[in-house]
């Protein structure tokens, strides 16, 4: 009877350890306060990863082939660093949010909606792919360049030129997102947003 009591005891304090281990492997916390939680997110099947896949706002009928004769997908991702580590993230504030995607015909880019350019010219010289593309409204021109940093773990560097502005994103093919974590910036008020690695 000893035993069992004592075998029995063993098989909680495991199960309860397991639990305890595989919750803190799945979240940590870089910050914590009332107002605002930032927190890498470890859980591949969790509905804040299938928030940052979700294309449903965008217009996804489209056509991709020339695109894919260039090797380049259309759905793209924001990736960050963070101590050396490439991130996912989700902004406290919706506008921080820049995902891509890209047809044969237009660029759709997202921050605080969903804004939609047409492309004038896609073509591939060596390992990077150069789109030119107009705003409908103000037919300002924009260049675009996607270079690849590192290919198979989908990982581009997109550098946008207008006039004499210039800016740079590293962007993630989304068929690879599960190889990365998410950090996660949950605010109450709007907060600062999270300074990810230069």
């Amino acid at each position: 009877m000893k035993n069992k009591i004592k075998y029995l005891f063993s098989s909680v304090f495991l199960l309860f350890y397991t639990i305890s281990c595989s919750q803190s492997k799945e979240t940590i916390f870089i910050k914590k306060n009332k107002y605002q939680k930032v927190y890498i997110l470890q859980d591949k099947n969790s509905k804040e990863y299938n928030l940052l896949i979700d294309f449903s706002n965008f217009n996804t009928n489209v056509k991709t082939s020339k695109l894919e004769s260039l090797g380049i997908n259309s759905k793209w991702l924001p990736l960050y660093k963070y101590n050396g580590k490439y991130y996912l993230y989700i902004p406290c504030d919706e506008i921080n949010d820049r995902k891509y995607l890209i047809d044969d015909n237009n660029i759709q880019i997202q921050s605080s909606e969903v804004e939609n350019y047409i492309i004038n010219s896609i073509k591939k010289e060596q390992k990077n792919v150069f789109i030119n593309y107009t705003e409908s409204s103000s037919k300002e021109n924009f260049s675009l360049k996607i270079s690849p940093i590192d290919k198979s773990n989908g990982i581009y560097k997109f550098i946008t030129t207008n006039n004499d502005f210039s800016y740079e994103l590293i962007m993630l093919d989304i068929n690879k997102y599960k190889n990365y974590d998410v950090i996660i910036n949950e605010c109450s008020i709007k907060a600062k947003e999270f300074e990810f690695d230069k």
